[in-house]
């Protein structure tokens, strides 16, 4: 009786689905009868509240691939379909090309909430995000809300990507909106964000170029955090690849190679390597051989010539591995 009235409800404390089912019962009842759908999957609790999650354990392995275009082989989609419910923002970490924000855009896509990306590592400033007075072709003066602003107002979704090369004026203004209040200060007045609105950002791992720590102000906005991986196994990466690209069946054995020499190098336990490839690499590969490009020749441009910029010897051993690989 009390997971029913939680699913009407959505969340809800023992204290109030025992008082919403009336009288009779005990309340400690309402605590072993959530518990158990605790273990199913079907109900997550947070805090004092129960949430009704609606995915069963059981059969999660089945809906993970069951988003259209997007293979779920981190099974990200449940979780933050849960977290959404929660509004608590999330952090994202892994290594670069996992899937970090696509996972984002597919979550948002999939449900078709409002979704606004800032490219933290595109040259992003606080203007950019809050916004400023832009001269309009009339020649007067007018206010253009930033990025921030704009998704603040309109609610939904809100991903920073890649927050650890945010440049310090974007860092302060996040942390000043993710304050309990959600509230952003700007030249006439102040922006206080749309109820529902969820911010989320994604990090690479710190041994990624170009990647700074987090103040710890701001890590501990983001009270969730999850770790994002590659595929686990060759199967999995495979499958990845052909839920992005339509590869004809002749093509089929060259792209699993490809895929298993993408992954050989990036899993490689030789510590020289400056740049590991990614799924974007797996990806690109295949394309190219779908394409009508010869199987080494596609690694080459997609895997071994990057590594020229660190000198030959670097390009020629990953070179020599590769062809090990094949």
């Amino acid at each position: 009786m009390y997971f029913e009235k939680l699913k009407e409800l959505g969340e809800a404390t023992a204290s109030e689905l025992f008082r919403a089912c009336g009288e009779g019962g005990d309340i400690v009842e309402v605590y072993a009868e959530m518990e158990s759908y605790v273990k199913t999957g079907l109900v997550m609790k947070m805090g004092n509240k129960f949430l009704y999650t609606g995915k069963s354990v059981e059969n999660e392995e089945e809906q993970v691939r069951s988003y259209g275009e997007y293979y779920d082989y981190n099974k990200l989609i449940p979780m933050l379909e849960r977290y959404y419910k929660l509004k608590i923002p999330t952090l994202l970490i892994g290594p670069h090309g996992c899937g970090k924000t696509l996972a984002v855009t597919a979550f948002a896509r999939i449900h078709n909430i409002p979704f606004t990306n800032i490219p933290c590592s595109a040259g992003i400033r606080e203007h950019h995000i809050v916004g400023k007075y832009v001269e309009q072709a009339d020649g007067h003066i007018e206010w253009e809300d930033g990025l921030l602003t704009r998704s603040m107002k309109q609610g939904g979704i809100t991903c920073f990507d890649e927050l650890t090369t945010a440049d310090d004026g974007v860092i302060l203004r996040l942390d000043e909106a993710l304050d309990a209040r959600r509230e952003l200060t700007l030249h006439n007045g102040v922006v206080k964000a749309k109820e529902g609105w969820w911010p989320v950002a994604t990090l690479n791992s710190l041994d990624h170029i170009g990647t700074r720590q987090l103040p710890t102000a701001i890590l501990s906005r983001f009270a969730i955090r999850v770790y994002v991986d590659y595929p686990s196994s060759l199967e999995e990466e495979i499958l990845l690849v052909e839920s992005v690209l339509d590869i004809p069946p002749a093509h089929k054995a060259d792209c699993a190679k490809a895929v298993k020499v993408v992954r050989g190098v990036r899993k490689s336990k030789t510590e020289y390597l400056p740049y590991r490839p990614s799924i974007r690499e797996s990806v690109a590969v295949c394309s190219l051989i779908v394409g009508g490009m010869e199987l080494r020749q596609a690694l080459k441009y997609t895997v071994i010539d990057v590594y020229s910029q660190w000198g030959n010897e670097i390009k020629d051993g990953v070179d020599e591995y590769v062809d090990s690989l094949i």
